[in-house]
């Protein structure tokens, strides 16, 4: 069945071959358009079955109680050689860049709530962030042991914000986040000899989707690279270097179209599918030259 279909095909080729080049130029356009739809998806719940009560009670407790993903937001002390730097994370400064920013975070669409363990200090004084170090000391002594050790590192040189958010397996909803969260952060004015970094599930899915598609850009033109390298050493004219690779990059082309079309994300299992595609069919393509 299947032989004589490629036989038929392969005769109509060789009776039409410009109507099969115009076809397959038609085909290309039209994949390499819908390759451009093609969306990167870094969640892991997204790349196991859905069906499985895990992944569905994950769903359920994300649609009922809210997010489900922390964003951890470091605030820590940095070397400075500047006088007015923080020395001790429990500086007032401190703490109300931290109130600050708890503020800015829950205005970002996705950000279902945001919470400090210094919060405990703020609400021990009456609400109101104190003045002065020593004050911050005082409250922070008279807290019961438990608590403390919660609050700031075994150092007072960091302390942390979290942020929930629902965004869930929803990439594109994740990446605006992110990028919300950021912008929060670097409106805010953050204390002299103070970083904040932001870690947790959804930064490292951020972070995920950055370097798969340096990944994939890198994996494929090194693979491309090397592959004319190896075709000019052995066919020593450019021509014949170049014609077995239009095949392949047309199927790279329409496989790309073929993912856009049917919704099939880039993720860790397809990111390498290009260079992939180059190495398995490079030998086709030198078969069609002999």
């Amino acid at each position: 069945m299947i032989e004589s279909i490629l036989r038929k095909i392969a005769i109509f080729s060789e009776k039409r071959p410009f109507l099969v080049v115009f076809i397959i130029l038609i085909i290309t356009v039209f994949a390499g358009i819908e390759a451009t739809n093609v969306k990167s998806q870094t969640a892991f719940e997204k790349m196991l079955p859905q069906d499985n009560p895990v992944i569905k009670t994950l769903y359920e407790v994300r649609d009922n109680f809210g997010g489900t993903d922390i964003i951890t937001i470091c605030i820590k002390l940095k070397p400075s050689d500047s006088p007015d730097k923080v020395n001790d994370i429990r500086d007032p400064r401190v703490i109300r860049y931290i109130k600050t920013l708890e503020s800015n975070l829950r205005d970002v669409d996705g950000i279902t709530s945001v919470n400090s363990p210094v919060d405990i200090l703020i609400k021990a004084n009456n609400g109101v962030v104190p003045n002065d170090i020593d004050t911050v000391k005082e409250i922070y002594n008279s807290l019961p042991e438990e608590t403390r050790k919660n609050i700031f590192n075994y150092d007072y040189s960091m302390v942390i914000v979290n942020a929930y958010t629902d965004a869930g397996g929803n990439q594109k909803k994740l990446l605006r986040v992110m990028e919300d969260v950021h912008e929060r952060i670097e409106d805010s004015s953050i204390p002299t000899g103070v970083e904040v970094i932001c870690t947790g599930t959804p930064p490292m899915r951020d972070l995920l989707n950055t370097l798969m598609k340096e990944s994939q850009i890198f994996t494929t033109l090194v693979g491309g690279i090397g592959i004319l390298i190896v075709l000019f050493l052995y066919f020593k004219k450019p021509l014949s270097t170049v014609m077995p690779l239009i095949p392949v990059m047309v199927a790279v082309v329409w496989t790309g179209g073929v993912m856009g079309i049917l919704g099939i994300p880039v993720d860790m299992a397809t990111a390498g599918i290009g260079s992939l595609l180059l190495g398995m069919g490079i030998d086709y393509g030198i078969h069609l030259m002999h």
